[in-house]
């Protein structure tokens, strides 16, 4: 739904009578619609392209998902470094959630290339705890530890992802 289409169905929505002090002043001014109270939470992501690396499908689902609640665009998820390059070649992304240990490979190149890029990176990884894996550049990078919870994913992702992206 196309943003015109969306105002055009919200001004066509009857009005209902909210309980909350302001909010009669807001609908006469036209600013209140009928929107449910989710509905007024702000996504920290809106339209911010998240790129996914996990090669576990049930991790990688609930990254996603995560992301989306968020009002991200998810990018992916890509099981391996390969996968995840080619798709940043047809779309560039806001910020990246990397798993350490994708099976044959590590993602740490791929986290230093989009550092590199200034693109905001998070690990998610098992390795969290392990210091001695994050050096030359990596040190400093952001890393939450699974199993993640989604308050610590989501308060990680907003405070790392929700800004302006400057390019490098």
């Amino acid at each position: 739904m196309t943003r015109s289409m969306m105002s055009e169905w919200v001004q066509d929505q009857p009005v209902r009578d909210p309980s909350r002090k302001g909010m009669k002043a807001m609908r006469q001014r036209g600013r209140l619609t009928n929107l449910e109270p989710d509905d007024w939470q702000v996504k920290p992501l809106a339209n911010k392209r998240i790129l996914i690396v996990e090669d576990d499908f049930l991790i990688a689902y609930e990254l996603a998902r995560c992301v989306e609640e968020m009002g991200g665009v998810v990018l992916g998820p890509a099981g391996s470094t390969r996968l995840a390059r080619m798709r940043l070649k047809n779309e560039p992304c806001d910020g990246a959630l990397l798993d350490v240990n994708l099976g044959q490979e590590t993602s740490l190149d791929l986290a230093r290339d989009l550092q590199a890029q200034m693109v905001p990176v998070l690990f998610v990884t098992a390795y969290a705890d392990h210091h001695g894996l994050f050096d030359n550049g990596l040190a400093l990078t952001p890393r939450i530890g699974k199993p993640v919870s989604h308050a610590a994913l989501k308060r990680r992702a907003a405070e790392l992802f929700a800004g302006p992206r400057f390019s490098a």
